[in-house]
């Protein structure tokens, strides 16, 4: 799971770069993320209902490890590219307006994942 995710994630974050602005690139990169993401865990709620198949919440973890990954490499390869340099502040946080709707999606839908989880963990 790890290696695929890596790959198409990689290959997401590389056409994002290329088409995106030099202002729009980090918020583009980071919705290929969650697309992929919520993608991930649908996948494994569908293998849920294939016959010789389980949803497994370690596959989605491996799965997120895997986006996290291959989206960051074409990202940082930017940001070298471009030659300019980033302030990492906290400030960010104040400004944001809206509830992080993605953030209470993912962690529910993996709360699902971990209780339909047929594999037990113990």
């Amino acid at each position: 799971h790890f290696f695929i995710y890596t790959m198409i994630s990689f290959l997401v974050g590389i056409l994002t770069v290329m088409f995106s602005s030099e202002r729009s690139i980090k918020e583009n990169v980071k919705i290929g993320a969650r697309l992929l993401f919520i993608a991930s865990i649908v996948d494994e709620y569908r293998q849920y209902f294939i016959d010789g198949r389980d949803a497994e919440f370690l596959d989605a973890v491996w799965n997120l490890l895997g986006i996290l990954a291959g989206i960051c490499i074409p990202y940082i390869i930017s940001v070298f590219i471009s030659g300019r340099r980033q302030s990492y502040s906290f400030s960010y946080i104040r400004k944001r307006k809206r509830p992080p709707y993605f953030a209470i999606v993912a962690i529910l839908m993996l709360i699902g994942l971990f209780f339909i989880n047929e594999v037990p963990f113990f």
